[in-house]
C-alpha cells in the first residue's frame, strides 16, 4: 500500500458514519476514553511543535532534538496528529528507514491498544 493510498483509506474510514457513531458512543460512555482523547491531543500538539523545532534546527545546522526524545513523545501519544502531520508538513524524518521503522512500530502498538479499547466490551472504564 502506497502512502497516498494509506491516507485515502484513513480519510474514508474517518468519514464513515458508522465509525463516527461508534467513536461518539465510546466517548460518551467512558471517562477513560475522554482522558485518552485529551492525552492524544496534548501529546500530538507537543510532538508537532517539537518536530517543527527539530526541522528548523536541522536547516540551521544547530543542536537537534534526539530521535529518542521524538520517539518517546510518539509513544506517549503524539503519533496520530503530531508526528504524522509534522512528517508531512515539515518533510521531516520521512526518508530515514530506521526512524520510520520505530515510528510505525509505535503506531502499530497504539492501534492494537486502541483496538482493544473499542472492541472489547468486557473492559469497563467507569
Amino acid at each position: 500500500m502506497r502512502r497516498n493510498d494509506f491516507f485515502r483509506f484513513g480519510e474514508k474510514l474517518i468519514r464513515d458514519p458508522q465509525v463516527q457513531k461508534q467513536i461518539q458512543n465510546f466517548f460518551r460512555q467512558s471517562s477513560a476514553a475522554k482522558l485518552v482523547g485529551v492525552v492524544y491531543g496534548a501529546a500530538s500538539a507537543v510532538t508537532f511543535a517539537v518536530m517543527g523545532y527539530d526541522k528548523q534546527q536541522a536547516v540551521r545546522h544547530q543542536w537537534r532534538v534526539p530521535e529518542k526524545t521524538l520517539h518517546t513523545l510518539e509513544l506517549v501519544g503524539g503519533w496520530p496528529a503530531g508526528s504524522l502531520a509534522a512528517q508531512q508538513v515539515f518533510r521531516h524524518k520521512r526518508s530515514k528507514p530506521e526512524y520510520q521503522q520505530v515510528y510505525w512500530s509505535i503506531v502499530a502498538a497504539h492501534t492494537a491498544g486502541l483496538g482493544l479499547l473499542f472492541l472489547r466490551k468486557r473492559i469497563r472504564f467507569r
